[in-house]
């Protein structure tokens, strides 16, 4: 049988143990909005990378061109990619740009194939995407490839739809602290409107003279109070 002191003991941890138990939600609580928060806004910033990619495929205009002799990296790209008949490497290439906009046209003139690869983002090119041609025997690959709806403009019907690693991970993080700026904005915003009315910043509501928000609970601080 327990005696009294026993009793006062257990009953004198109880209260410690339940507000460390509550501390310990709370801190589990914030740790999961956080990261809810980061994932929203990870994939907002992704959609927008997206939608831009794709956007400038459609509307943006090629302003400067140059020829040249194919790079190691061209070379390289045409290798991996070439469908089947492409295996002779390409002898030249012209590269277009444009805001957010970079197409390489690689020939081979002996055997008149070709291939129209553009690449997509900004501010760092994120979606790339590939159409080849063999007018010899009039054939057509598109690689890579996605077709939009016929409303749209009729030469521009076509986008890159393969993301490129290190181009969607860098655009994506830039647009994602871009929402979150302009989020974190409209927020300050709007408590500095509801202060200036005398509203709890929280919710809206109506201050009175209490220096907690009688509708949500929320502390308010001593200028909100008093004014």
């Amino acid at each position: 049988m327990a005696s009294r002191g026993d009793l006062r003991r257990k009953t004198s941890r109880s209260p410690v143990q339940g507000r460390g138990d509550c501390v310990c939600f709370s801190y589990h609580g914030g740790v999961r909005r956080r990261l809810l928060t980061v994932a929203i806004f990870l994939l907002l910033g992704a959609v927008v990378n997206v939608a831009v990619a794709w956007g400038c495929a459609m509307w943006s205009s090629g302003a400067g061109r140059s020829c040249g002799p194919p790079t190691e990296g061209d070379l390289a790209w045409w290798r991996q990619h070439g469908p089947p008949g492409f295996s002779e490497e390409p002898s030249g290439v012209m590269d277009v740009s444009g805001f957010g906009v970079s197409q390489s046209l690689m020939w081979i003139p002996a055997h008149a194939k070709f291939v129209s690869r553009t690449r997509t983002g900004w501010p760092i090119r994120s979606m790339e995407g590939a159409r080849w041609y063999d007018r010899s025997n009039r054939r057509g690959f598109d690689q890579r490839i996605a077709f939009l709806p016929q409303w749209l403009p009729k030469d521009r019907i076509f986008v890159p739809p393969r993301p490129l690693l290190s181009g969607t991970a860098a655009n994506t993080a830039v647009y994602s602290v871009l929402l979150w700026l302009v989020f974190l904005a409209f927020i300050r915003m709007k408590r500095r409107w509801r202060t200036q009315r005398g509203r709890c910043t929280a919710c809206g509501y109506p201050l009175g003279t209490s220096p907690v928000c009688t509708e949500c609970g929320h502390q308010l601080s001593a200028h909100s109070a008093t004014s």
